[in-house]
């Protein structure tokens, strides 16, 4: 009976597996020029296998035994960090199923921490939680002044924002930025932030050019608020541009020329007249007993350029000032009291309140030093 034909292998006879010493003289050959071929069929081994040890050229039979032995423990080590990272997933995952409170796992981690002595870091890990998760925090007593220094300064201006406060009030008391920034988040010093970005539309630039001396130029402005019975009210204020002092600061029911006529006067009496009013292109700077007043005493009249608030920049920015400081601070019954509360802040706001573009001085001293 007819046997069938046997199939022939790609490879003839016995693979050999050489030993360090035939690899190691296998590279000097191949060093000298030898082709990968001819040293393949003579060592009885196959190209790629020959390719293969190329990557170990210039090591002698003592390196080669070196390389290898630390191959092999790497390539141990790897698996074994392959299990254990393994392992540890399939515990957390079990843990938080089974327990899916946070504030349960963190006690989990505090056990842990305590039976086999392992860093909270760790722990925390095992049990899927925050790596900061039981942080304590400690607070030495520079912290503690530096707080109490920061707090000060925002209960006198509030509103205020980091920034301003650690160049006028902090930096020249030798703070550093990172210490200074690192206490005012831990204190929670910051009242609101915002959580998205807010588009910015393309605008074309008009330079603002500031006045050369003082009541050169005046920025006039209305601001609108509401009293809690939902009446609203008006806010007369007018600011020298050069010393951004406030000289008008006027609650009042509606805005009227008469309104901005009457509080000009005030300031007139008062020995204070500015040689430009810059204000926006509202009715009450347009009406006839404006107009009149103006052309009176020889007052120019600035207008913006419609729907263009930029252009009246230092009393709207005086105006954002205003309602974080007082407005978004405190309920008022009625006008009186609001008057009141705006006469009061308007002579700390001149006095004492200190301005970035001023240097760090108030408007007043600012006017002392150079007006």
């Amino acid at each position: 009976m007819p046997t069938a034909p046997t199939r022939k292998t790609g490879r003839q006879g016995p693979v050999k597996k050489l030993d360090l010493k035939s690899v190691a003289r296998l590279l000097r050959e191949y060093e000298c020029g030898e082709s990968i071929a001819s040293l393949g069929r003579r060592y009885g081994v196959s190209a790629p296998t020959v390719k293969s040890w190329c990557a170990y050229l210039g090591l002698d039979e003592h390196w080669l035994k070196q390389v290898r032995q630390l191959e092999r423990s790497n390539w141990v080590l790897s698996k074994r960090a392959q299990r254990a990272e393994t392992n540890l997933k399939a515990a957390t995952h079990v843990i938080k199923r089974l327990e899916p409170s946070p504030k349960r796992r963190a006690t989990y981690s505090a056990a842990l921490q305590a039976a086999f002595a392992l860093p909270r870091q760790q722990t925390n890990q095992i049990c899927g939680i925050s790596r900061t998760t039981g942080q304590v925090t400690m607070q030495h007593d520079s912290d503690h002044a530096l707080i109490g220094l920061m707090k000060k300064y925002l209960h006198e201006n509030p509103g205020a924002g980091f920034k301003g406060m650690f160049n006028v009030a902090l930096k020249s008391r030798g703070y550093l930025r990172s210490d200074a920034i690192k206490a005012y988040r831990e204190a929670r010093l910051a009242t609101r932030w915002r959580k998205k970005p807010v588009p910015v539309p393309a605008r074309i630039v008009r330079r603002i050019i500031a006045a050369g001396r003082r009541d050169d130029v005046w920025s006039i402005d209305f601001l609108v608020d509401a009293l809690p019975t939902g009446k609203r009210y008006f806010i007369f204020s007018a600011i020298d541009t050069f010393s951004r002092e406030c000289v008008a600061c006027v609650a009042i029911g509606k805005a009227t020329g008469q309104a901005v006529v009457d509080a000009m006067e005030l300031a007139r009496q008062s020995k204070r007249l500015a040689k430009t009013l810059h204000s926006d292109n509202g009715s009450q700077f347009k009406s006839l007993v404006y107009e009149k007043w103006t052309a009176m005493y020889g007052v120019k009249r600035h207008y913006s350029r419609p729907y263009h608030s930029s252009d009246n920049a230092y009393v709207e920015r005086f105006n954002r000032t205003l309602r974080d400081e007082v407005l978004n601070w405190y309920r008022f019954k009625d006008l009186v009291e609001v008057q009141r509360m705006l006469d009061d802040w308007r002579v700390r706001y001149n006095m004492g309140r200190p301005h970035m573009s001023l240097y760090g001085l108030s408007p007043l001293q600012f006017v002392s030093l150079y007006g």
